[in-house]
């Protein structure tokens, strides 16, 4: 919990895990290819929503998620949002 208090991306990245990937990927193997592309670009981490909706990365700042989108979209991969949380008191 403390990586999320203080915002550590890093170890944030290190405790993603989806316990539905492998019954996702064995499903649709078209989405283990695309992760695979996807893992390709300077995420933080990686990883797929609930039951496979979506994929999301983490990255260090708006900067480094502007570039990979950039990256992303231009490979002709879909829509790509950057996203960025509030913490408030």
């Amino acid at each position: 919990m403390d990586a999320l208090k203080y915002s550590e991306v890093a170890d944030i990245a290190k405790l993603l895990f989806n316990r539905l990937e492998d019954v996702i990927f064995t499903t649709y193997p078209d989405l283990l290819q695309i992760k695979s592309s996807l893992e390709t670009f300077d995420f933080c981490g990686l990883s797929i929503s609930g039951s496979g909706s979506a994929f999301f990365g983490l990255c260090n700042d708006r900067h480094q998620a502007e570039v990979i989108k950039s990256k992303v979209e231009s490979s002709g991969m879909g829509n790509v949002f950057v996203v960025t949380n509030v913490i408030t008191p």
